[in-house]
């Protein structure tokens, strides 16, 4: 979906847990080469954020609003054209990496093939084989990268990105998501200074 337009408007947005507010009053509107990190301290609300963007949770209040291409979409968003890299998101330990990136490619109609330069990039190549479970933290993370991306989604959605990535792992996040600038609206979660620097522009949760 790799020209594909999207635009996401967010429009006061609020979540609540029983009766504790995480967040209220959250607008922002996010197109495609644009991006936008999301901070704030532990417990604002930032990864359930993430989740309402991804149509994965639903706000309490508030709305959001997904243009694919000049026409709007469901509130629960195009989710073929959303990536997302979270913490919540775990691929499979008894798969091989190649086998998560098959299994993922193939409910999403795309080539697996596709995902070869991908390991490449983020340094897994010689782990494409390797069962899940022999990964350290840092190779999961960018196993969830691999995947987030591998169908080119016009919005991507990244939870902490940089959380267990060592110096290189950094450096390729930052190289690739630069490569994907132009064409894809993202979103990044973080506390991370050097992550919020990846973004042009900022929401903070209180």
């Amino acid at each position: 979906m790799r020209n594909s337009e999207i635009t996401i408007r967010a429009h006061s947005l609020s979540k609540r847990f029983d009766r504790t507010m995480i967040f209220e009053g959250v607008s922002f509107s996010l197109g495609t080469g644009e991006s936008i990190a999301v901070t704030g301290p532990n417990g604002s609300g930032k990864s359930t954020l993430c989740d309402i963007v991804a149509g994965i949770r639903r706000p309490t209040g508030g709305s959001l609003e997904y243009i694919l291409n000049g026409t709007a979409q469901s509130e629960d968003g195009p989710l073929n054209a959303i990536g997302i890299a979270s913490p919540r998101v775990n691929p499979y330990d008894e798969l091989t990496g190649m086998e998560n990136v098959d299994f993922a490619a193939r409910a999403r109609g795309v080539d697996p093939s596709t995902a070869l330069p991908l390991f490449e990039s983020f340094g897994l190549n010689r782990h494409r084989d390797k069962a899940l479970r022999h990964y350290s933290s840092g190779m999961r993370q960018r196993l969830k990268l691999i995947l987030a991306v591998l169908h080119r989604p016009p919005l991507l959605i990244l939870d902490e990105p940089g959380s267990n990535l060592d110096s290189d792992g950094k450096r390729q996040l930052a190289g690739y998501i630069e490569s994907l600038r132009a064409h894809t609206a993202i979103v990044i979660a973080t506390n991370d200074r050097e992550d919020a620097m990846l973004c042009a522009g900022a929401v903070s949760l209180a």
